[in-house]
């Protein structure tokens, strides 16, 4: 009860305090901190800076900090960029997904190019008008599976013209929705975010504003299984001192079924920004290498054409390269999973084995149930973590111990996973009590009886029952991983 509470702090603060602040503001005047009016990212530029909804990795800490709860693996990732007249920029960002939170930590710079001044008493000499640096701590805590709660704290330093230096502190916040589901339209996600709250910073005896950011955005998302989506978004935002702002961009991503490798993923992207003093549009490339991953983006303006380059690397587990080398899993029903010495090759530390007991059925049928219970231990196997127990393994031992299939009770469990010598059970149900389809799980320690972690998944058709195993695969993973 008291770990609900807190959640519910954290979102009854932002929806009061940071929203009530921005109104108060003031409007037109001074601002100074211009790199932290400074959207960062490869991805989210060729996008048009179309973000707020869709932040799902490392570049969500410059649109909505939310975004980082989306990570799946440890993630490090640097940019750099340069314009047509000379400035550079660019950060380095590393995220950590653990049990109840992720963290992310990042540091970026920003300088200018040195000018040439020439007094009319004195020799010529060059000096550089702008410099920022700027790290940045944040964290974001998922709520209730389908609502996300960031924050983060940023230090800035500027210096101006080599001469004033200052220092601040500001905080960003976020809150992103995920999991809306429309059986046409895809999944929709809605995003706002609220920058730079802090006081103002001072130059020399001189204090000016600093550019806070109210941002809002919604995106929907298409995926057709292991194929590809689409993405498409929109942004509003305001900045103090400035006029509304509107992005709008689209994503279209095909995955390693369509590609040769060593690609996994590739993605084509287009965007455009209005109500900006240089706005236009903006295009990008994107593409998976196994764990790394390169973005790309450039925006075209009448003044100049700007480019970003990111590239990033996860640190997710290996999974099986070929099927005639490490045995091959067959996602259908009935799938014969391959001896868990077929699937790794060179084991690096001790594994845990797992066994997923075939789940009860709840207004669908026993195939659908069992089908369902399949999918997930391909998609276990599929995360290369724990050795899991063959289905026929799990059958027979079932039916030596006089137990039904699919029963999902306690202490079954037990006894059939410390027959099999598995540390740990999945039971589960897929139940249908309306018009929307539910996956529940509960993973369970064989030598304790304990029920370590619960999940579910909800879905509006049979057919996104695939996918939504594979997620609730990666989050058993994380659970497990962070014990």
């Amino acid at each position: 009860m008291k770990r609900k509470n807190w959640k519910l702090i954290l979102l009854s603060h932002f929806l009061t305090f940071s929203l009530s602040h921005f109104l108060l503001a003031k409007g037109p005047g001074t601002t100074s901190g211009i790199f932290l009016r400074q959207p960062l990212g490869a991805r989210s530029f060729g996008l048009g800076n179309t973000y707020t909804g869709i932040s799902n990795d490392i570049e969500a800490l410059w649109f909505n900090t939310a975004g980082i709860c989306e990570i799946d693996y440890p993630v490090v990732s640097a940019l750099f960029s340069k314009d047509i007249s000379g400035t550079n920029h660019g950060f380095l960002a590393f995220a950590l997904p653990l049990e109840k939170f992720t963290a992310a930590v990042s540091v970026s710079a920003l300088q200018t190019e040195k000018i040439e001044i020439t007094p009319q008493t004195q020799a010529a000499y060059t000096i550089r008008p702008e410099s920022d640096y700027i790290a940045m701590f944040a964290l974001g805590i998922p709520i209730g599976g389908f609502l996300d709660v960031g924050g983060g704290v940023k230090f800035l330093h500027s210096e101006l013209a080599e001469e004033y230096a200052a220092q601040t502190v500001v905080f960003d916040e976020g809150l992103l929705l995920r999991g809306i589901k429309h059986p046409e339209i895809g999944e929709i996600s809605v995003g706002v975010s609220y920058q730079n709250l802090g006081k103002k910073i001072k130059y020399d005896e001189k204090y000016n504003e600093l550019p806070q950011i109210l941002r809002g955005g919604v995106s929907v998302k298409k995926t057709k299984k292991d194929t590809g989506e689409i993405v498409i978004g929109y942004d509003i935002s305001k900045i103090t001192g400035a006029d509304i702002h509107h992005n709008f961009g689209i994503e279209l991503t095909a995955f390693d079924k369509w590609l040769t490798k060593p690609l996994t993923s590739f993605s084509i992207r287009a965007g455009y920004e209005m109500g900006y003093s240089i706005e236009g549009p903006s295009f990008g490339l994107g593409f998976g290498l196994k764990k790394i991953r390169f973005d790309y983006g450039l925006q075209l303006t009448d003044f100049e054409t700007r480019h970003k380059f990111l590239i990033s690397y996860s640190f997710e587990p290996d999974t099986p390269e070929e099927e005639e080398e490490f045995g091959s899993v067959e996602k259908s029903t009935g799938a014969k999973i391959a001896e868990t010495s077929q699937i790794v090759k060179k084991p690096i530390m001790e594994k845990t084995t797992i066994a997923v007991m075939n789940f009860s059925a709840g207004g669908v049928s026993a195939f659908e149930a069992g089908k369902t219970a399949d999918l997930l231990r391909a998609a276990i196997v599929n995360t290369d973590t724990f050795i899991v127990v063959e289905r026929s393994q799990l059958e027979h031992i079932t039916g030596e111990l006089g137990l039904p299939q699919g029963c999902t009770d306690q202490i079954y469990a037990m006894q059939i996973g410390k027959a099999l010598n598995a540390k740990k059970v999945i039971t589960g149900s897929v139940s249908k009590p309306g018009t929307a389809y539910i996956v529940d799980i509960r993973l369970v320690n064989v030598e304790t009886g304990k029920i370590e972690y619960t999940d579910k998944s909800e879905m509006l058709s049979i057919g996104e029952i695939e996918n939504a195993v594979k997620e609730l695969a990666q989050r058993i993973v994380r659970q497990v991983k962070t014990k």
